[in-house]
């Protein structure tokens, strides 16, 4: 039941006291000026009431009256968190109740009834709820249970002389004569207790789970369908709003569930153990995902919303590619521990993540991480197999083992680099061209094969880079071609024979020249070193090419492509002129452009240009410097 009501607040101006020089008290402040001050400021309140218990709460609050029990959420300018309020079995009393949860107790008195505020910590140690209760009846006590964020036992008391709250307080009252104690009620094969589903007893292959039984809404779902091999669709109704321990454990046979907006929380191991469930959505309201709760389990897509993810929340899943929505917590440790997940999206706002977080994941190719991330801690990526990793430029500290991968865009090369923090075979490094732009830890990185400097880097600087290296026991690994756009290729697109790049079969019109083709998953780790005759021959689709680090382009590669409006070269054109085979640019349009690095000299953009239209390049073409530094 919600009524509405007009609570009207008398607010004191305030006056300032104290002493003036010559030693005297200042005048009262005049009562009329004091009456001036004085505001009202009104506040919209709603009585709530359900099982014998009536309240009243700030209409600003979300509230959501069940059978037996009132769910208030409240936020800004109050504390952000929840509050339920339930009448319950107590026959000892309202402070025996609250000297059972083993935290500490504190009296208080709001509209001549004694209340017991028990604050105690959570299981994880580290978060806090209370309790607050009083006599409801001589055998239950009523309770408002609150959960508030990052709260410890001294907010928790202060809220306990909040205004707003202690009004809340004040305008309880219990009706016992209205209560009426929850029974087990049995419908379609369900067993409810309260609102609380206990078991289910039937062997339909797609399931509906009531809305509400007995005269209770449903609104808590126990483990009814463990190890359940007959469902294969389970339809959950809007208002359940957690799935306890092990709801869906070991369903071998499930392919489908769908969830409701309403849902909160999900218990440690819910999805474990469900081998072909396809393509699950957990709705945005979810703010907790239990440990353990896909393990095993997933084929598709798995889309998660933005909530707090406990240790070793992913950990086994079998979803091909994993999507973590906004504001996720992503903290505990191991979260996606030996995931078998190809595909990994991590939400744009996460600044941390725990540590040893995709440790083991094997399978993993592809990971997006956030772009607000600072440290990417000890192990976080160890084991797993990814083709290539863009490390943002916000990253100031690498833990030790942390990333394993094929290629590493690294943006921050100044950032604390742990043992054997980077490993990878090929890094590439944005805004250095000298030694002296890399931290004293940047040496803790391994690479098999070769370190690349931006495209417009010079010969002289790639020449120095190296000498860095050799001078501390490397060899020699500089390149030059970190690309001047950030261009995420389909390598299946580019047919590879060997080092050459044989074709281009994709769509998209601004490419650049990888270093792997498509024989990259078959372990054929051959580099591409050379643009095979006629390579892109014929493709009218293609705008803009970066040639990047090539040692040879053939004959003819780009006749016939009519829509390419640019070629971007590096400086390691300047000394491997003669590697333009005969006719390599010819059948190019008219006004192509050449983009080469402003470092070049006259001398060198003379040499290269001159020898490019000896090679077919129409006189016409215009070039054109770039510089990215």
């Amino acid at each position: 039941m919600v009524k509405k009501k007009l609570l009207v607040v008398m607010l004191a101006g305030a006056m300032m006291l104290g002493v003036c020089a010559c030693g005297k008290e200042p005048d009262a402040t005049p009562a009329s000026t004091a009456a001036e001050a004085t505001t009202e400021a009104e506040e919209v309140f709603v009585d709530l009431s359900t099982n014998g218990i009536y309240v009243s709460v700030p209409e600003r609050w979300k509230t959501n009256v069940t059978d037996n029990t009132i769910f208030i959420t409240f936020a800004s300018p109050d504390p952000e968190g929840k509050v339920q309020v339930i009448a319950m079995t107590g026959s000892d009393g309202a402070e025996a109740k609250a000297n059972s949860y083993n935290g500490e107790v504190v009296k208080k008195t709001y509209n001549g009834k004694d209340y017991f505020a028990a604050i105690f910590a959570k299981p994880d140690g580290e978060s806090y709820d209370m309790a607050v209760i009083t006599d409801f009846s001589d055998d239950k006590v009523m309770t408002f249970h609150f959960e508030i964020p990052g709260y410890k036992v001294d907010d928790y008391k202060a809220l306990l002389d909040d205004k707003t709250f202690t009004r809340m307080f004040n305008s309880y009252e219990g009706k016992p004569e209205e209560f009426q104690q929850a029974g087990e009620a049995t419908e379609g094969g369900f067993t409810s207790s309260n609102g609380r589903l206990l078991k289910y007893e039937g062997n339909e292959a797609e399931v509906e789970v009531p809305a509400n039984i007995g005269g209770y809404d449903t609104v808590y779902i126990d483990d009814i369908f463990q190890d359940n091999t007959s469902i294969k669709k389970v339809t959950i109704p809007e208002g359940v709003e957690r799935l306890s321990a092990n709801t869906f454990c070991g369903c071998t046979n499930l392919e489908e569930v769908v969830l409701p907006k309403s849902l909160k929380f999900v218990g440690p191991n819910v999805f474990r153990d469900c081998p072909n469930l396809k393509d699950l959505t957990i709705p945005e309201g979810v703010e907790f995902i239990g440990t353990r709760c896909f393990d095993g389990s997933g084929v598709g897509t798995l889309i998660c919303s933005g909530a707090e993810f406990d240790t070793e929340a992913l950990e086994g899943t079998t979803f091909e590619k994993v999507v973590i929505g906004e504001g996720a917590n992503l903290s505990a440790d191991k979260i996606c521990y030996t995931a078998k997940m190809v595909e990994l999206e991590l939400p744009k706002d996460c600044p941390t993540l725990g540590a040893q977080f995709a440790d083991g994941a094997t399978s993993l190719r592809k990971v997006i991480l956030p772009e607000n991330l600072t440290e990417i801690p000890e192990s976080c990526f160890t084991g797993a197999t990814l083709r290539d990793i863009d490390i943002p430029e916000s990253v100031t500290k690498v833990g030790k083992d942390a990333v394993s991968a094929d290629m590493v865009y690294l943006r921050n090369a100044q950032a604390e680099f742990g043992e054997n923090g980077i490993w990878a075979y090929q890094i590439y490094l944005y805004n250095v061209y000298s030694p002296d732009q890399v931290s004293d830890t940047f040496l803790n990185i391994t690479t098999s094969d070769k370190i690349f400097l931006p495209m417009d880097a010079t010969m002289e600087e790639e020449a120095a880079f190296d000498s860095y290296l050799v001078s501390n026991g490397w060899s020699e690994r500089t390149w030059i071609g970190t690309p001047v756009e950030d261009i995420d290729p389909n390598y299946n697109d580019y047919k590879q024979e060997d080092n050459f790049l044989v074709s281009y079969e994709g769509s998209e019109t601004v490419i650049k020249v990888p270093y792997y083709g498509d024989t990259w998953d078959t372990y054929d780790q051959w580099n591409i070193l050379y643009i095979k005759d006629n390579c892109f021959a014929g493709n009218t689709t293609v705008t803009e090419i970066y040639v990047g680090r090539c040692l040879e382009i053939g004959s003819n590669a780009f006749d016939g492509c009519t829509a390419l409006k640019s070629l971007w070269l590096t400086s390691e054109w300047v000394d491997n002129t003669q590697n333009f085979k005969a006719n390599a640019f010819a059948g190019v349009p008219e006004d192509i452009t050449i983009h080469v690095p402003e470092s070049w000299t006259d001398g060198d953009l003379s040499k290269v240009k001159s020898a490019m239209i000896g090679a077919g390049l129409p006189e016409s073409a215009t070039f054109e410097t770039y510089s990215l530094r």
